[in-house]
Order: structure tokens, then C-alpha cells, then sequence
């Protein structure tokens, strides 16, 4: 069950309980069960719009707002408009109705207001109490994948590092004699010792500067234009803020992979990749735009494991604060990623 049912499940299950007790309790009490029907029919559902766009609209985009203070101005206002609904239908509908006795007249006195407060934000503040609790536990659930795959990662990191050491060490000595020799190999093998230098010591760490994966991708495209010459044409727009973000190690390799399985190596013809990459330091946001030629429809699965491993490692890293968006047309293939930072 995704998180979207989860929440429409839990909202039918607690306020239809809490609209029963409501009526078949509180009427089971006094014998009273029209009047009871008759004040949930309007207040349990005034209750439970107050709480929906409290909790899942306002304090689901506080968590991501610079500026606190216009959601507290909404909470502010949703709470107004709710009491004001539950005072028009009680004061013209339910007190002449039911409260004719106790029934003194009056839409907005301060006891009629404060009564009205109290019980919405009652029901409003039980639903809250169990949204806090989802929420924490939503998110112990997240630290706990998040340090179960850097365990994983650290331990297959270990046992291949020996290896790649070894192989770095080599290409570094190769360097040094081609470079008098033939300097345009000696600088296909600064590429290549490059890009491994980066797996072994910086890939093992939480976070990069986004520069540093940038330079980490030119290498890679660097070592295939070597194969592909003239074929492959590269165009790079990078924002000067780079070095302003930090993401995840990795984190966009699958996508140059991808457009060099489904565009380059399947063409005919001349290719070509495009990565561009914007920052909005005000704020706080990236956005990263990889697109590729193809000369004939991209495979489904968009992408398979390598856009399937970016989504889940987004959902855990940049929970609510990314959008991956894939367009596909018949001679192109583009990832969109925009990341909130910071």
C-alpha cells in the first residue's frame, strides 16, 4: 500500500469511527440520536477539512518553506473559516432547533466562540496526534534504509577496493611515462585514473559538491568520446553555483549511462548529449537537465534498474523535494531532475 492509499484509508477509518461514536455514543447517552446525527452531519466533516489541509497541505509544505510565517497565517485562517461555518449552522439551524430552552440568540458571542474553538481543535488535535506519530515513524523508517544501504555500500566498497588501489597505482605510472611519449594518451589516461580515483575515495562519502560530480560525469563522457570520436558531440551548460550544492555520490551516473545505451551506442549516425544544470541560491534549487538523440523509440521501463536505483535513492535522500520528470519523443530522450538543497 502506497502512502497516498494509506492516508485515505486512515482518514475514512478515524473520522467514520469518530462520526459513529459522535452519533451512536453521545446519542446512546441522552436518547437523543437526531440531535447528535444532526451536529456530526455538519461539524465531524467542517473537523475533518480543518485537519486535511492543516496537516497535509499547510505543515506538509512548512517542512520545505524558507518562510515560516505565511502557513501560520493559513492555519490561522482555515481555523477562522471553520469556526465560522460551525457558528452559521449551529446559530440558524441547530440551537433553534434542538437547544430551544438554552437557546439565547447571539451568532457571535464569546463563550459561543470559544466553545466552538475548543471542540474543533479537540477532534482536529486527535487526528494530529496520530499524523505526528505516522510522520515519526515514516521517518525512522527512512533513517533506517538509509543506514542499512550505507552498511551495504561501505561492505561491497571493502571488498573491492584492493583491486582498483592496485589499478590506480598502475595507470598513475603509465601516466607519467606516456606523458613525454604521447601526450594525448597520457591525458586519456589522466581520465580514466581520474574517474577511478573518484570511485575509490570519493563515492564512499554522503555527500559531494555537485562541481565534483559534474567533473566526475566529463571524465566519463571524456573516456567514450575517445571510442566514439566525431560521432558523440557533448554540449555542457553548467550554472557558476555548483559548488554551492551537495548531493548524493552517483547520483546522476545512471543518467549519462542511460543516454549512452539507449542514444549514442544505438545510432547510426553523428549523436549527441546535452547536460545543463541551474541554481536558484535564493531558493534553494537545482535543476539538472540530461537529454539525449535517439534514432529509434527509447526501451520502456524508462531507463530499467539505473532510473528505478535514482528514484529510490531521491525517495530517501530528498524526501517532498525532487520531481523526476521523463520526456520522450521520437528523436529525443530527457531527464529532468529538480532538487530543493539545503
Amino acid at each position: 500500500m502506497n502512502q497516498k492509499t494509506s492516508v485515505v484509508s486512515f482518514n475514512i477509518i478515524f473520522w467514520s469511527a469518530l462520526f459513529f461514536y459522535k452519533w451512536i455514543g453521545f446519542g446512546a447517552l441522552t436518547d437523543e440520536y437526531t440531535k447528535q446525527f444532526a451536529y456530526s452531519i455538519i461539524n465531524i466533516p467542517v473537523a475533518f477539512l480543518t485537519a486535511y489541509f492543516s496537516m497535509h497541505v499547510v505543515f506538509d509544505r512548512m517542512n520545505q518553506a524558507k518562510i515560516k510565517w505565511p502557513s501560520y497565517a493559513y492555519l490561522v485562517v482555515i481555523g477562522a473559516i471553520a469556526i465560522l461555518i460551525k457558528r452559521l449552522f449551529n446559530h440558524y439551524y441547530f440551537e433553534p432547533q434542538f437547544l430551544r430552552d438554552n437557546y439565547h440568540g447571539g451568532l457571535f458571542t464569546v463563550p459561543k466562540i470559544l466553545y466552538e474553538l475548543v471542540s474543533l481543535y479537540l477532534m482536529v488535535g486527535m487526528y494530529g496526534m496520530f499524523y505526528f506519530i505516522r510522520r515519526w515513524y515514516e521517518q525512522r523508517q527512512v533513517l533506517e534504509a538509509l543506514k542499512q544501504e550505507k552498511v551495504k555500500s561501505e561492505l561491497d566498497l571493502l571488498k573491492s577496493q584492493v583491486h582498483p588501489h592496485f589499478l590506480f597505482n598502475m595507470l598513475n605510472n603509465i601516466y607519467a611515462g606516456a606523458l613525454s611519449k604521447s601526450p594525448e594518451t597520457a591525458q586519456q589516461i589522466l581520465q580514466l585514473s581520474n574517474f577511478i580515483e573518484y570511485n575509490l575515495y570519493h563515492a564512499q562519502k554522503d555527500w559531494i559538491p555537485l562541481d565534483e560530480e559534474l567533473e566526475y560525469l566529463r571524465n566519463f563522457i571524456a573516456l567514450h568520446q575517445i571510442r566514439l570520436g566525431d560521432k558523440l558531440n557533448v554540449d555542457m551548460r553548467i550554472s557558476d553555483e555548483v559548488n554551492q550544492v551537495q548531493i548524493p555520490p552517483l547520483l546522476l551516473l545512471p543518467l549519462i549511462e542511460n543516454a549512452m545505451k539507449h542514444g549514442v551506442n544505438n545510432s547510426i549516425r553523428a549523436s549527441w548529449i546535452k547536460v545543463q544544470v541551474q541554481v536558484d541560491t535564493l531558493a534553494h534549487a537545482c535543476h539538472i537537465s540530461i537529454s539525449n538523440s535517439v534514432e529509434k523509440a527509447v526501451e520502456s521501463e524508462n531507463g530499467g534498474v539505473g532510473l528505478a536505483n535514482i528514484r529510490q535513492r531521491l525517495k530517501l535522500l530528498y524526501p517532498d523535494k525532487h520531481l523526476l520528470h521523463i520526456v520522450e519523443k521520437p528523436d529525443f530522450y530527457e531527464v529532468q531532475l529538480n532538487l530543493i538543497y539545503g
